[in-house]
């Protein structure tokens, strides 16, 4: 499979969106604003969460999405992580936010 090592999908038994862990020093800012440019539209999960720095995920809708287009978009995403992939940066250890930034 194309997303192999890039993205691993959370199983979703019904609803109109799902979490999409992404690989190995991937970040999931700069793949939604690539995905941005492939008219992909993708939300990092950092932004929901207030405390602690999740692992890097992004937010995929498919509710109004149909079949073929849904297709088109896991194909432009797949192209994204790659390119994404060769420009990747490694993780840091795990940080906690504060009210004014991250800390370690």
């Amino acid at each position: 499979m194309r997303l192999s090592g890039l993205l691993r999908l959370q199983e979703t038994e019904a609803g109109i969106q799902t979490v999409g862990w992404l690989g190995e020093g991937l970040n999931a800012e700069v793949v939604a604003q690539a995905a941005a440019v492939e008219d992909v539209e993708v939300i990092p999960v950092s932004r929901f969460v207030v405390e602690a720095v999740p692992p890097e995920g992004l937010l995929l809708g498919f509710a109004a999405v149909d079949p073929l287009e849904l297709a088109s978009g896991v194909d432009k995403l797949a192209t994204v992580l790659e390119r994404c992939m060769q420009k990747r940066r490694p993780r840091r250890g795990i940080q906690k936010r504060t009210g004014g930034g991250i800390a370690s």
